[in-house]
């Protein structure tokens, strides 16, 4: 077990790894991020929409970590993860302001470009999510 001043420690270097990932690195994991989080949060629509009541809530709530645990086996980033990570790496003097706000618009973007990547292969292109008619 760390005392708060290691884990400090350790998370302000994690977040200067994170900072020095190259570019391509960091779109490839924030895709991956935000395209397991896309379906994570799909399944938990299917299911509270397709069970009635309270079940279907209960239910979808317990698939969606199924996309957090994703993230962490494959290594992907989240840009809520980076934004505690890199700002302690900031407020550490590890990094700096220009690296801070330029991983912050990688992973960000990232996310989203793979969560409407999921959205538009599962929803639009296999007709996952269109309503019944």
């Amino acid at each position: 077990m760390h005392s708060l001043d290691e884990t400090l420690m350790i998370t302000a270097e994690l977040g200067e790894k994170k900072v020095k990932k190259t570019l391509l690195a960091k779109w490839i994991l924030g895709f991956i991020g935000g395209a397991m989080i896309a379906i994570g949060y799909m399944a938990f629509v299917i299911l509270s929409s397709n069970i009635p009541g309270g079940m279907g809530q209960l239910l979808g709530a317990s698939v969606f970590p199924i996309g957090l645990i994703v993230i962490l086996f494959a290594g992907g980033e989240l840009i809520t993860g980076n934004m505690m990570v890199v700002a302690t790496s900031f407020f550490s003097g590890k990094v700096t302001l220009k690296e801070l706000a330029n991983n912050w618009l990688v992973i960000t973007l990232a996310n989203i470009v793979g969560a409407m990547f999921v959205s538009y292969v599962f929803g639009i292109y296999l007709g996952i999510l269109t309503p019944h008619q």
